[in-house]
């Protein structure tokens, strides 16, 4: 549909559960239009689990965002640490300092945050295809 109302960049934003079906879908999709990921909050299933987005995220070829909170849920902070300790040009964790798993009193900061990577990730975009 996107496509066809001629949207681009086409960038998914998913948080928790939702990042973890849309990493599933892109690790299996090799022909998409997306140009982004945008995950908050990322949990996954680990071990042989087809949602162990750790794994998943090793076959997505396109920039991703990955932003937790440092007071985020446990399970969170768990997943994060094999993401954080195998480093990736196209894949960007950001902390945010304070914010839990709802970013309650956070939000603002959030957005400007996702909007700054969108922002580097349009005009990337644009200088790789003038």
């Amino acid at each position: 549909y996107l496509k066809e109302q001629k949207i681009s960049p086409i960038v998914i934003l998913g948080y928790e559960l939702g990042g973890t079906m849309a990493v599933h879908y892109l690790a299996k999709t090799l022909k998409h239009e997306l140009r982004g990921l945008v995950l908050v909050s990322l949990i996954s299933e680990p071990g042989n689990s087809p949602l162990d987005a750790n794994i998943n995220l090793a076959a997505i070829q396109i920039p991703v965002l990955d932003v937790f909170g440092l007071n985020d849920q446990e399970s969170v902070l768990k997943a994060l640490i094999p993401r954080r300790a195998t480093p990736n040009s196209r894949h960007r964790v950001l902390e945010m300092v304070g914010a839990d798993h709802s970013y309650w009193g956070h939000e603002e900061e959030l957005i400007k945050r996702i909007r700054g990577w969108l922002s580097l990730l349009v005009a990337s975009s644009v200088s790789a295809n003038p």
